[in-house]
């Protein structure tokens, strides 16, 4: 049986480079960027509408008469539809390569409906607020403000994918992005290192395996 680590973050909480470390300490691929690019390919769909428009802003009557003539399966979708539902199938398909760890996407809810065979170890990786701002600050070598801003429209897109992608189930519970309850194990980075996160996955991960 396969199992995949997948690991949702909010935006400036380290939590790439924290899954990077944990993937190479358990000696796994790590799928993050290298995961869009594949679902482009495989997808043939343009992205740069996805980065500019929201999900459930889509003009869903205009692309029932842009798609359903030439793609079946992705009739009446939106190219943001479009790119999520490639996304979904490479997720898939890498996980039924080998194990491996997915950072975002929502990975975990497309593997616990599309490949229930698969072990799914489920983690949340967030920060403190002021942590998570002087890391966006730093990376991108801008304001406070602007700081802000760029955290509240990605961590937005990010709960726009999840909704996405969210079950029967969890759309009954009222289950919301980062809620604690919905992971396997939820990690605050201003608190734990990087090392102390990944011994805390690894043991997870060598457990799921006896």
């Amino acid at each position: 049986m396969r199992t995949c680590i997948c690991v949702s973050r909010t935006y400036g909480s380290k939590g790439r480079e924290t899954s990077e470390n944990m993937a190479e300490r358990l000696v796994l691929p790590c799928h993050d960027r290298v995961l869009i690019s594949e679902a482009i390919s495989k997808g043939g769909v343009d992205t740069s509408v996805f980065d500019r428009t929201r999900t459930k802003e889509a003009d869903r009557w205009l692309y029932e008469h842009l798609y359903d003539a030439d793609a079946i399966d992705e009739s009446g979708m939106s190219p943001q539809e479009m790119f999520l539902n490639s996304t979904k199938k490479v997720i898939v398909e890498l996980a039924k390569a080998s194990d491996c760890v997915f950072v975002g996407r929502s990975a975990a809810q497309i593997l616990k409906d599309n490949y229930p065979e698969c072990r799914v170890i489920s983690v949340f990786i967030t920060a403190t607020s002021e942590d998570r701002i002087a890391e966006i600050m730093r990376r991108w070598d801008e304001g406070e403000v602007a700081a802000r801003r760029r955290l509240r429209k990605i961590d937005g897109l990010r709960k726009d994918c999840f909704e996405y992608y969210r079950s029967d189930e969890e759309v009954e519970k009222d289950s919301t992005w980062g809620d604690p309850a919905l992971y396997d194990a939820c990690f605050n980075t201003s608190l734990l290192s990087k090392d102390k996160i990944a011994d805390a996955i690894e043991a997870i991960y060598r457990k799921s395996g006896d």
